[in-house]
């Protein structure tokens, strides 16, 4: 669990300020996960009730599959990322960011997806030619791989939800985006890959704009 602790600091050096100033603090004395999870919250800059629920006071861990499809015409490769849990009674999701290595004899290339649901599309751009997948390739993330596959219809699948809902555009982005059918005050919420929430707002009709000028360089 501090592991990945590790993989969601904001860096290193925070990672393991956090732990010299927890080691001091309560050196010879009495400490429990709630006092470890304020220090570490502290530190971060941001809540962390999530993260300790799901790894800490709730019970499993998550079984990742995926399904993938590289059009090598478009560039555009399509994935789906679903995950279970390894106790089922639980009912418990994991929210949490997922490395995927891209297999390519041009180069393989890792990218980290936020994933917070049970099955989760995403579609990326890119100009290699991409011959498999692999999930959380650095073993950041406590969990196990239940089946990788190619499958050519999630181009369909994908375009059809496409067009039943909200569009976000463009991507990449400079100064900001612009969010279609979604619908009226409905409450919007941009996060890191971190998962801290950086902008919230409410959509006063259908369509809304994002501010992303502030925002440093990143996903």
């Amino acid at each position: 669990v501090v592991h990945m602790l590790r993989y969601i600091a904001p860096n290193d050096n925070t990672f393991f300020q956090m732990l010299r100033d927890f080691q001091q603090q309560y050196s010879f004395g009495l400490a429990n996960t709630a006092d470890f999870k304020t220090l570490a919250e502290q530190a971060y800059g941001r809540d962390l009730d999530t993260f300790f629920t799901q790894w800490i006071y709730k019970e499993g861990f998550p079984f990742y599959s995926a399904k993938w499809y590289h059009d090598n015409t478009t560039g555009q490769l399509y994935l789906q990322l679903s995950q279970t849990s390894s106790a089922p009674a639980s009912q418990n999701l994991f929210v949490m960011p997922v490395e995927v290595l891209l297999k390519s004899p041009d180069g393989d290339e890792v990218v980290k997806l936020y994933n917070n649901l049970s099955s989760q599309n995403y579609k990326l751009s890119t100009t290699k030619n991409i011959t498999g997948i692999e999930i959380d390739p650095n073993d950041h993330i406590l969990n196990k791989i239940t089946g990788i596959t190619q499958d050519p219809s999630l181009k369909a699948e994908y375009l059809t939800k496409l067009e039943l809902t909200v569009k976000v555009y463009p991507n990449p982005a400079s100064s900001g985006w612009r969010v279609s059918h979604v619908p009226k005050d409905a409450a919007l919420q941009l996060t890191d890959m971190s998962g801290r929430t950086v902008w919230k707002g409410i959509a006063a009709d259908t369509e809304m704009d994002v501010p992303a000028a502030h925002l440093p360089s990143g996903n």
